[in-house]
């Protein structure tokens, strides 16, 4: 049979708060206009960015999907809790590592990724490894381009 096909617009909204050099809090919603579509999903998250010395990144972040479309779990909330670190050095590298459990797995998670950086741009590549029952393991590749404005 033919699928369901829903159309329509929704947006998202966040704010960062930089409320000191060394501390940034972050709060987003999206989906906000609920469109009860998986392709659309509808939450809110917020995260804590803290510096606590030149080069060295801590941070913590939630999402609460308020509607999720898991084909065996049904419609249900689902939270999803995570952290991690990045260091850079000579500003040409960075390195990051963090982890968190998943809201709708319920289960573990680890990650670790690499960073070329350049004036123009960097070169991504990072991986999360599932630390439950499926052992699922995903690479990320991504390369940035960094214009400037005038």
């Amino acid at each position: 049979g033919i699928a369901d096909k829903r159309t329509g617009i929704t947006f998202d909204a966040g704010l960062t708060i930089r409320a000191l050099e060394r501390f940034s809090l972050g709060l987003v919603g999206y989906g906000l206009r609920d469109l009860k579509d998986p392709q659309a999903p509808y939450g809110f998250g917020g995260g804590l960015a803290v510096v606590p010395v030149m080069d060295f990144l801590v941070t913590a972040d939630a999402v609460l999907d308020l509607r999720t479309y898991a084909p065996t779990e049904g419609r249900q909330k689902a939270l999803t809790i995570s952290g991690g670190a990045e260091y850079t050095w000579a500003s040409r590298f960075a390195l990051r590592g963090g982890g968190g459990r998943d809201g709708l797995s319920k289960d573990g998670f680890g990650s670790l990724g690499l960073t070329a950086l350049s004036a123009s741009g960097s070169l991504d590549v990072g991986g999360r490894m599932d630390l439950g029952g499926s052992k699922a393991f995903v690479i990320g590749l991504s390369l940035r381009l960094f214009v400037p404005t005038p």
